[in-house]
C-alpha cells in the first residue's frame, strides 16, 4: 500500500500541478495514515480469523473503526496540501 502511494504521489503532483509547500509533512501524514490503516486491519482480521462468518464479519467490524482513521488522514492531507503548516495540523487535531 505504501509503495503504491509513493508511486502515485509524483504522478498526482505532475498531473494536477500541485505546489506542495511542505513535502516532508505530507509524507509523514501519508505514513501515519498507512500505519493506522494497517494496524486496525491487522488487529481486526486477527480477531475474526477463527469465526465461521469471517468473510462477512471483518468488513462489518472494520468499516466503522476505519472511519476516524480515514477522516483524520484526509483532513491532515488537505491541510498539508493547502497550507503546509504543522501548527494548523496541531490545532485541528486538538478537536478530534
Amino acid at each position: 500500500m505504501f509503495l503504491m502511494e509513493m508511486a502515485t504521489l509524483p504522478i498526482f503532483i505532475v498531473l494536477f500541478s500541485y505546489e506542495i509547500k511542505n513535502i516532508l509533512g505530507l509524507i509523514v501524514v501519508i505514513i501515519l495514515g498507512t500505519f493506522g490503516f494497517i494496524f486496525v486491519g491487522t488487529l481486526l482480521s486477527a480477531l475474526t480469523v477463527n469465526t465461521r462468518t469471517r468473510e462477512i464479519l471483518l468488513p462489518v467490524i472494520l468499516f466503522p473503526v476505519l472511519i476516524p482513521v480515514i477522516l483524520s488522514a484526509v483532513s491532515a492531507t488537505g491541510i498539508m496540501l493547502s497550507t503546509g503548516i504543522f501548527r494548523m495540523l496541531q490545532e485541528s487535531c486538538r478537536y478530534w
